[in-house]
């Protein structure tokens, strides 16, 4: 647990938002991070536009507000065991270590895939522009952890998992929710 850095302010001009830290899932809250415009040191109380670090030179700036933070997406996050990386193709930061690490960009699907799944996925041009079958939540810009199948759907994992569970009580035939096509194989 690191000292709280920074809060924010969106462009509406309401008053400075603090943030708690994310592992005191206790007080989560909704937060529009594209509409923050600027950030208040948490430990020198300069109001400044979003930025990784400090402006003011009197306060520690090399310091920076958290572990991982993306100016572009207005990200911060200071969990110290997420790997999270900027993909300049989605235009958003996704959970992993990287492009050419552990994910590789397919321009069809227009996603993020993992690289131990890239040569054998099933293209369907942006795949991911869609909500899941199961919860209707938007997959694009889910933090959730996706699941593909070998037709190319893709759904949040864990519905995924709770859609296989419900198959198996029922004794019904696991078939993709999107196109019915009978999952043989997890691989997607």
């Amino acid at each position: 647990y690191q000292e709280q850095r920074e809060a924010t302010r969106t462009s509406s001009h309401n008053p400075a938002h603090i943030h708690p830290s994310l592992s005191d899932s206790s007080s989560l809250h909704i937060l529009d991070r594209n509409a923050v415009t600027e950030i208040l040191c948490m430990h020198c109380g300069a109001l400044q536009p979003v930025g990784k670090s400090c402006i003011n030179s009197e306060c520690t700036p090399t310091q920076p507000f958290a572990r991982y933070s993306c100016t572009l997406c207005r990200l911060y996050d200071d969990a110290p065991s997420k790997h999270i990386y900027h993909c300049p193709f989605c235009n958003s930061c996704r959970l992993g270590r990287g492009l050419g690490l552990d994910f590789r960009h397919c321009m069809r699907c227009n996603a993020c895939v993992s690289i131990d799944q890239y040569e054998d996925h099933t293209c369907i041009p942006q795949r991911l522009q869609g909500n899941c079958p199961i919860c209707q939540v938007e997959l694009f810009d889910s933090t959730e952890p996706l699941r593909g199948m070998r037709c190319g759907h893709v759904m949040h994992l864990s519905c995924f998992n709770r859609y296989m569970a419900s198959c198996d009580n029922a004794r019904r035939k696991l078939t993709c929710p999107v196109c019915k096509v009978a999952v043989d194989s997890l691989r997607g």
